[in-house]
């Protein structure tokens, strides 16, 4: 009888692993010795020629916790109504498509910035992966918003909704495509930032531009 791999075996799980060492840490602020506080299962996004979208929210909308920022990564080119639209900062309502090619990478505040996809009238399917991530010493285990009716337990979990990456290594500054974007001041041990103050320690949405193959 042959074993079915787990998703943590698979060759996906492996290079996504590396992404997140390697890209996400240092989009993050991060460097030798930071957690990473991730998604456990990265989501994976098909929208085929007239599908429909989804519609204009934020992620704080669904319980996730202010610290969480959005990594969203197209497997195929991606423009006008095959893309997610996206505001560059909360409230600004300065809706833009999000264009990239196979190999390029947004990081955003979706839990502030609102964005959506729209019903897709272009002849290509979109194929793109989302990840949610936090850094560690941002990251809340008992945000008050994620909670569970009658406090029995947190929507998203570390164990379960998130894992978490400890980046091993020397370190080295981040380049001009992962620069560092002012992760620097911790909370303290009784209180966590709140969404405005979240994205004051973000920035703005950033693009990232990859090289090198994965995998």
């Amino acid at each position: 009888v042959t074993r079915q791999r787990s998703f943590r075996e698979s060759r996906f799980a492996q290079v996504f692993t590396r992404f997140v060492e390697e890209v996400i840490c240092p989009g993050m602020g991060g460097g030798a010795g930071t957690r990473i506080v991730y998604q456990a299962r990265p989501s994976l996004r098909v929208q085929a020629p007239g599908r429909s979208g989804i519609r204009l929210h934020t992620d704080r909308d669904y319980h996730h916790q202010p610290a969480e920022v959005n990594w969203w990564i197209p497997l195929t080119p991606t423009c006008g109504s095959n893309t997610m639209w996206l505001e560059s900062a909360p409230g600004v309502g300065d809706y833009e498509p999000v264009e990239l090619q196979p190999g390029q990478a947004l990081r955003f505040y979706g839990n502030a910035c609102m964005h959506y996809t729209m019903t897709n009238a272009t002849a290509a399917t979109r194929v793109s992966v989302d990840v949610r991530v936090c850094r560690g010493d941002m990251f809340d285990a008992d945000s008050p918003v994620s909670r569970l009716p009658n406090e029995k337990g947190q929507r998203f979990a570390l164990g379960g909704y998130y894992t978490h990456l400890d980046v091993a290594g020397a370190g080295s500054e981040p380049n001009a495509k992962q620069e560092n974007i002012g992760l620097d001041r911790r909370p303290s041990s009784d209180r966590r930032p709140s969404s405005d103050e979240a994205h004051e320690h973000r920035g703005k949405n950033k693009y990232y531009g990859e090289s090198r193959a994965w995998g």
